[in-house]
Formats: structure tokens, C-alpha cells, sequence
């Protein structure tokens, strides 16, 4: 489905040419050449349908080597394609603030970093 534009383009001009078939009579040279095409078109369509049936089996096989990652709420995850390593990357980091009006500029305004772990 995701290469329709080809497909829908070679079923068009097959059709066209079909229509034109069963339109109007012809001569033997001009039915032979709208068989050649037909039959060219149809070839161009088994070789595309072969090269997407090509690209979903490598797809396929590439599946189970290819490594998850998963980003969330809780970290990164990178992990095997069989799961059974893994490594998770979180990190934190809490900061405080002390902020008090009318004192005066005194000390008590602070602001720093109480925790970071990763």
C-alpha cells in the first residue's frame, strides 16, 4: 500500500489501454502494439511487487537484531533485541529557593542546588 502511487499508476494505464481495446476496432499493427504495452506494463508490475515483497522480507530479518529504545517519564532504556541486556539512563535534580520580602537584601535570600544524582 505504501508505493500505491507506482501500482495505481501501471493498473491506470492498463486499464486505459483495455478501454481502449473494447472502444474501437483496429488494425492488427496498432492491437499488437497495445499488447506489447500491456504486456510491458505488467511486467514492470510483478518486477515492482517483487521488489516490495524483497524490501518486507529484509525488513523482516532485520527485526530481531535491531536494538529497542525506549524513551519515557522514568529515563532511556536501550536495550538488545532479545532483552536480555539492557542499560536505563535517569537523572534528578531538586533545587531550592529561599526568597523573603521587605528584609532588607539581608543573607536569608538563597538559592541552590539541594540534590543531583543520576
Amino acid at each position: 500500500m505504501r508505493n500505491f502511487s507506482r501500482f495505481g499508476s501501471a493498473l491506470l494505464a492498463t486499464a486505459a489501454v483495455t478501454t481502449r481495446l473494447l472502444a474501437a476496432p483496429m488494425d492488427s499493427s496498432e492491437l499488437q502494439a497495445l499488447r506489447d504495452q500491456v504486456r510491458l506494463l505488467e511486467q514492470q508490475l510483478k518486477i515492482i511487487s517483487r521488489q516490495l515483497e524483497i524490501k518486507d522480507e529484509a525488513a523482516a530479518a532485520a527485526a530481531p537484531t535491531t536494538p529497542k529504545i525506549t524513551v519515557n517519564d522514568k529515563g532511556v532504556t536501550l536495550a538488545s533485541a532479545d532483552a536480555a541486556n539492557s542499560i536505563k539512563l535517569r537523572g534528578l535534580v531538586q533545587l531550592d529557593s529561599r526568597l523573603f520580602l521587605n528584609d532588607g537584601g539581608g543573607a536569608a535570600n538563597t538559592r541552590g542546588r539541594r540534590r543531583a544524582s543520576t
